[in-house]
């Protein structure tokens, strides 16, 4: 991450956990959806070889669980 920090000088380690923490998904049609990322979750992600696609494989696993009711 370190050349995040030199491009972003006002972030911190606990601001990136902050905004990795904000990335939502919502439910259609019984299936999970990633909600689009910002810019800078786009940018977090990049450090790590995430992309979009990944965070929906990931979310799409939820679709998988059955919770009781």
């Amino acid at each position: 991450m370190n050349p995040f920090f030199f491009q972003y000088t006002n972030k911190t380690t606990h601001s990136v956990i902050q905004e990795m923490g904000k990335i939502k998904s919502d439910k259609y049609s019984n299936k999970n959806v990633i909600c689009p990322l910002t810019n800078i979750q786009k940018q977090i992600s990049s450090f790590y070889s995430l992309s979009t696609s990944s965070y929906q494989d990931i979310i799409s696993e939820f679709d998988t669980i059955s919770f009781p009711d």
